[in-house]
């Protein structure tokens, strides 16, 4: 995921600038929602205080079809709407 901001800064001269910044986060499989990734040291900054820090918190959106369950993804509907018997090799049905 690539996201961008905008924030406030001073330069060298300890004059007040903006400036922006694409960040390139990682989303892993597994990920769990209020997961945390931190980009130190790119937040805001003023003269009297140094740079804080960005902070991106995972949040997981409702999927129609799908949950999940730990690690888990669950179907919550059929696949279709047809239910067919099979013959197991065993001769009994399945």
């Amino acid at each position: 995921m690539v996201v961008c901001r905008e924030r406030s800064r001073v330069d060298g001269r300890g004059l007040p600038c903006k400036d922006s910044k694409n960040f390139h986060v990682a989303i892993s499989k597994g990920s769990q929602p209020g997961q945390k990734h931190v980009m130190e040291g790119n937040g805001d900054e003023t003269a009297d205080t140094a740079a804080g820090d960005v902070v991106f918190v995972l949040q997981q959106k409702p999927h129609a079809k799908l949950r999940r369950s730990g690690g888990v993804l669950v179907l919550l509907q059929q696949l279709c709407d047809c239910m067919r018997s099979i013959n197991s090799n065993s001769d009994h049905n399945v």
